[in-house]
């Protein structure tokens, strides 16, 4: 879409971790946020709160496990 370029948008995403016993952990579930191009903004929290995660989910490094993430739409 026009004038959307760097828009970032998370769009319900849920991301866990499976245990042995086929459970998952969930890190988020249907998080959504959207990041308007040419802002600053700042992710903060503890350590283990998914900041990297949500990194990596951005990236295509974690796959969601629901939801989606995109940029540009």
């Amino acid at each position: 879409m026009a004038g959307e370029n760097g828009r970032i948008k998370f769009d319900e995403v849920s991301f866990g971790h499976k245990r042995d016993d086929g459970e998952t952990d969930f890190l988020f579930e249907k998080f959504s946020l959207e990041i308007e191009p040419g802002t600053t903004n700042a992710i903060v929290g503890p350590s283990g709160f998914g900041k990297t995660t949500l990194l990596y989910l951005l990236f295509r490094i974690y796959d969601p496990n629901s939801g989606k993430v995109t940029i540009d739409g």
